[in-house]
């Protein structure tokens, strides 16, 4: 797979602004030759769009080639949607990079989306069909671990990123979430040496402990500092590849 370097994305970018400039002109230049009667505020409008439009395309095509170079093959495995909803969070992320008072949680609640899916696609769905379910009796949840595990079995919900992180607990004193713990630690799923791998693991705490992928999303709003610091956790500011998107991903692909 050929990758095609930053340097030559901004010398290509250079070369489509100039021909959009080019495009602007000649139609200004037809605007203005029409024998149509537009008022010039909406030409004014129509111009703007059109630099919108184009911005926005080149943008995703960006991103596109950042996802492309960073996830490589591990993004095949993904949920679906997955590539289009990165695109939408690097899209708001691009917005917030240039309005830094903006709220950033629409980055943050595209992220946890990203995360959430991959939890129900990789860890509940197996685990509704694991073959020993059936020897635990759990019909009467005694904490909110249990009530978990409880409704995503039998009434099909889903268990959040952040409601996983209590779940993989090794200090967990229960039946029911031990027999969890003993489904995540099959050979083949694969899961239990990640979540508890020191990189992973103290990522997943902040994460955890920054409360943005609840508390503050409900009462406040998420800050510049924040949104980035989250960002760089969940994708490495597609260098790292630590980000435990990516981390995630690349197990779930083998």
């Amino acid at each position: 797979m050929n990758r095609v370097s930053r340097e030559e994305l901004e010398k290509e970018n250079k070369k489509l602004k100039e021909q959009l400039w080019e495009a602007i002109l000649w139609m200004k230049r037809q605007i203005q030759e029409s024998t149509l009667r537009i008022g010039k505020e909406k030409i004014s409008k129509f111009m703007k769009k059109i630099r919108k439009d184009y911005l926005d395309a080149e943008q995703v095509e960006i991103i596109k080639q950042e996802i492309e170079n960073y996830f490589g093959k591990v993004i095949e495995k993904s949920p679906k949607n997955t590539t289009e909803r990165i695109i939408d969070a690097e899209l708001y992320w691009f917005q917030l990079q240039k309005y830094p008072n903006m709220d950033g949680t629409a980055i943050i609640m595209t992220y946890q989306k990203i995360l959430d899916l991959w939890v129900d696609e990789y860890i509940v769905k197996p685990y509704r069909k694991y073959e020993k379910i059936l020897t635990i009796d759990i019909a009467r949840p005694q904490n909110a671990n249990e009530t978990i595990l409880y409704n995503a079995i039998y009434k099909k919900h889903t268990i959040s990123f952040s409601k996983l992180f209590p779940l993989i607990q090794k200090t967990t004193q229960s039946k029911i979430v031990n027999h969890f713990h003993d489904f995540l630690q099959q050979e083949e799923m694969k899961y239990w040496k990640l979540f508890h791998n020191e990189i992973f693991f103290k990522k997943y705490t902040q994460i955890v402990n920054s409360e943005v992928f609840w508390k503050k999303r409900h009462s406040d709003k998420i800050s510049f500092i924040e949104a980035k610091e989250t960002r760089k956790i969940i994708i490495g500011d597609f260098q790292d590849h630590t980000g435990i998107l990516y981390l995630l991903l690349e197990k779930s692909s083998k």
